[in-house]
């Protein structure tokens, strides 16, 4: 069968796109007179849908250059889906993507289901088998060895995209069903597919409640099942279903930010994706969920949450999760000098015996190098001798 190009605009929004319009173009002669296939493209605007939302949500613009969906289409509510393969980006204002269509060509008075997947995945060749060998995988938030990376209080711009090094991994999918394919007097009505986030995103709001301003350097979120790393996703259904590749997950998902400022008595905005999950707990027996932040001066908070009601992170929507942070810092402590007199100070390995020891190479100006080991006991020297081994700045004359 002849191979015929074909013209698919897809639009992502904010986090959810309402219905779009479509253009309508002109009907080339050679269709006209009964050649196979269609031409054809739309234009999707943005439009977001109303949601409760810390800020003004978000909003992605399509890259020209990089940007490439996997598609797939049907006959409508008929069998498999066809794979259409990549789809390029032929307009990146208007969302416009382009690609070309050789099975089950749309024709004329007939209506079809359409997948849009970001990013194009040369591995998954059949929504029917997402979990087989003609299945691919997806990172979720980011590679579970690895952070997301935030730059700036109240960022989300890393939340678009999906990066080569798997510190930031936000799929997007779209489905159009029984989207009528009819001819008029002017072309053919094209289908827009609605793009939105895999991904949960939670939205840590930060509240400082101390004296001085701190800096966030790290936010770590703790759930009750898996929540980032790569996954086999079912992309036929409502919303997309998730199973394991291999045991790339995790937990705990973390997000490292550079130039995290909170003033004192601020507010500060800091954004994760994770795999949607739903937790469910009861007064009686709870569930929890814990968060920890660090601030570049290394001190730390943590907060947990217990949960006794069903609670759901659903794909493309956000859910606020808020902290007031009331750690002074103290600054660093130098140890005072031990005192002796109820330890043996041990100069040499010669001198040990069984018994318990005070190991000290002391120095007030240089406490790295310090090392007190207090009330241990080493019942020999080949364990004395391990243990000043571990010891890193630790001299014995």
């Amino acid at each position: 069968m002849k191979r015929i190009g074909i013209l698919s605009g897809l639009a992502l929004a904010a986090l959810a796109l309402t219905n779009c319009s479509t253009k309508e173009i002109e009907v080339p002669a050679e269709v006209a007179a009964g050649k196979e296939g269609v031409p054809f493209e739309i234009i999707a605007l943005p439009s977001v849908e109303t949601r409760t939302v810390a800020g003004e949500g978000l909003t992605t613009t399509w890259d020209a250059t990089n940007d490439i969906l996997s598609v797939f289409h049907r006959t409508a509510n008929t069998g498999s889906f066809t794979n259409d393969g990549d789809f390029s980006v032929a307009d990146a204002e208007t969302g416009t993507f382009s690609g070309t269509i050789t099975e089950n060509i749309p024709a004329a008075d007939n209506s079809y289901d359409w997948v849009a997947i970001y990013p194009y995945s040369s591995y998954l060749l059949s929504l029917a088998d997402p979990v087989g060998e003609q299945g691919g995988y997806y990172y979720i938030g980011c590679n579970s060895q690895k952070a997301q990376l935030q730059d700036g209080t109240g960022s989300n711009a890393h939340l678009a995209g999906y990066k080569s090094d798997n510190t930031g991994n936000f799929p997007l999918w779209g489905k159009a069903e029984n989207v009528a394919y009819n001819a008029s007097a002017s072309g053919f009505e094209s289908p827009a597919i609605s793009m939105n986030q895999v991904a949960s995103v939670l939205a840590f709001n930060i509240t400082n409640s101390t004296s001085e301003a701190i800096s966030v350097s790290s936010i770590e979120f703790t759930a009750t099942e898996d929540i980032v790393g790569a996954y086999y996703i079912d992309f036929t259904g409502t919303t997309p279903a998730f199973s394991h590749y291999r045991d790339y997950q995790s937990a705990t998902a973390k997000l490292e930010v550079t130039n995290g400022t909170i003033a004192a008595g601020e507010t500060g905005v800091f954004y994760m994706g994770i795999k949607p999950f739903t937790v469910e707990g009861t007064d009686a027996a709870p569930k929890t969920l814990s968060m920890k932040v660090t601030t570049e001066l290394g001190d730390s908070q943590v907060k947990t949450f217990n949960v006794t009601t069903k609670m759901t992170f659903s794909p493309n929507k956000f859910k606020n999760v808020n902290m007031v942070w009331n750690t002074e810092h103290v600054g660093d402590v130098i140890p005072e000098e031990p005192d002796t007199d109820d330890y043996v100070l041990v100069e040499n390995l010669s001198n040990v015996t069984s018994g318990y020891y005070l190991i000290v190479n002391y120095d007030p100006f240089n406490v790295e190098d310090s090392f007190i080991l207090k009330n241990d006991q080493l019942t020999s020297k080949t364990q004395a001798a391990a243990t000043l081994n571990d010891i890193s700045g630790l001299t014995i004359s």
